[in-house]
């Protein structure tokens, strides 16, 4: 369902995809790193505990179930579900297994990186097996509040901080490859806002940031008063084209093939 603030009334949505099977005790939580998603985890069934993660599309109001890599989450229900610094916190419940007992144990799922995993915490630092507890969160925090631990009603409050630097482990840097990058520029009409024309008739187009942050020359001859700065095209006298060729190559790649020679037509 959705609530109409405006209208103050329930709407059915008429839902896309595989939905979750009818339970109760399983967490919800919005989670917008990537896209606009609520995000449900685990709950009861009357038969069975579980602890299938599902996907809500608040845009295309579709469902999808997920399948994360790492060791599988245990089953639940009463448990909570939180989104934190990028991730969704799992934490605590009710479970099947282990003589169905109640949890304590934190789990992160970095959907990111399609996994999830326990953070490394020492047991004394982490709050009594509980469940019907509450969390909520502040940029990079999560609070555990309260719950049942089999016997009491508990009126504890606990603090959880997210280590990024843990969160994104299997995030990998590209290989840089802007110096092949520019050199596949050179002498290409693609975004060419220059072209010079030499005295043999040929012309060679070029880009004037590129230029101007390479050469003083280019940079003086861009920014000045004169014709040059807003003419379209610009002629080198007195300087054959594969030597000037050479020059281009070389301030678009960093490689030099200029022989003494060719300098001299240069400068």
């Amino acid at each position: 369902y959705s609530f109409n603030t405006e209208k103050k009334e329930w709407i059915l949505v008429d839902t896309v995809g595989a939905a979750p099977l009818p339970r109760v005790g399983h967490s919800m939580c919005l989670y917008t790193e990537q896209d606009n998603y609520l995000v449900l985890m685990g709950g009861y069934d009357f038969i069975k505990r579980h602890n299938d993660i599902h996907l809500f599309n608040l845009h295309d109001e579709t469902w999808m179930q997920v399948h994360l890599d790492g060791e599988e989450i245990v089953t639940r229900a009463a448990h909570t579900i939180a989104s934190v610094g990028g991730t969704v916190t799992v934490f605590g419940g009710f479970s099947d297994e282990d003589n169905n007992s109640r949890l304590n144990d934190l789990h992160i799922l970095d959907f990111a990186n399609s996994r999830y995993y326990s953070p490394s915490i020492s047991s004394s630092s982490l709050p009594s097996p509980r469940s019907y507890h509450s969390t909520c969160t502040n940029q990079l925090t999560m609070f555990v509040v309260g719950g049942f631990d089999g016997s009491s009603a508990l009126d504890d409050v606990w603090m959880f901080m997210i280590d990024h630097s843990e969160v994104r482990t299997t995030l990998e840097v590209p290989v840089s490859t802007q110096k092949e990058d520019l050199k596949a520029m050179c002498m290409c009409e693609d975004y060419a806002d220059i072209h010079f024309q030499l005295d043999d008739g040929k012309t060679f187009p070029g880009h004037k940031i590129i230029l101007a942050g390479r050469s003083d020359y280019f940079s003086a001859m861009f920014r000045s008063g004169f014709q040059e700065a807003r003419a379209p095209s610009v002629r080198i006298p007195n300087v054959r084209s594969e030597v000037f060729a050479q020059y281009l190559s070389y301030l678009y790649s960093d490689d030099l093939s200029l022989s003494p020679d060719h300098l001299v037509e240069l400068f």
